[in-house]
């Protein structure tokens, strides 16, 4: 039986799975991102496993402190988090603080791979990866804030992005 950790960690891996496809409602915006990403030398399809990651992790973070803060640390509080909170979290922390606490024992391989070139990239000071994690970071800001955006709610949460990944056939 999967341990908390694990089930929560899947869920958030699932979110981040979830922005991207959700936010490709309109074609064009995927060419977009993969010409971005090209500018910066990134292939395209590692931008995405990157950034599916990196909002895992935001998520994972907002989570926590939300657990430290006396909240429960759950899905139901993981579904309740604001699209707009994500958003606006991702680039109020710092990798470390992203990484800290992070059991690896839930993570599967291709998740450790995305996770140790993020790890990388936040000691690159030089080079042509230097922008990567500020472009990453910027690419899952506009995606979380376009969908909210897009949205008729007044506070989309992740719970709706959830709904709207399974109107694009895509499940936990």
């Amino acid at each position: 039986m999967p341990s908390d950790d694990e089930v929560l960690w899947k869920h958030c891996v699932f979110l981040g799975r979830a922005v991207l496809p959700v936010l490709d409602r309109e074609p064009w915006r995927r060419g977009r991102r993969h010409e971005r990403f090209r500018c910066w030398n990134i292939p395209p399809q590692t931008g995405e496993n990157l950034i599916v990651v990196f909002a895992a992790l935001v998520l994972r973070a907002l989570l926590t402190g939300t657990a430290e803060n006396g909240g429960p640390r759950s899905l139901r509080t993981l579904y309740g988090i604001p699209l707009r909170t994500v958003a606006a979290d991702v680039g109020n922390r710092q990798v470390y603080e992203l990484l800290a606490g992070l059991a690896t024992d839930v993570i599967d391989e291709a998740e450790q791979t995305c996770i140790d070139v993020v790890r990388l990239l936040s000691y690159r000071c030089e080079g042509r990866t230097v922008r990567w994690l500020p472009g990453l970071g910027s690419e899952l800001r506009h995606a979380l804030g376009t969908v909210a955006e897009r949205s008729r709610m007044p506070e989309p949460a992740c719970g709706d992005l959830v709904r709207w990944a399974a109107e694009e056939g895509l499940t936990v």
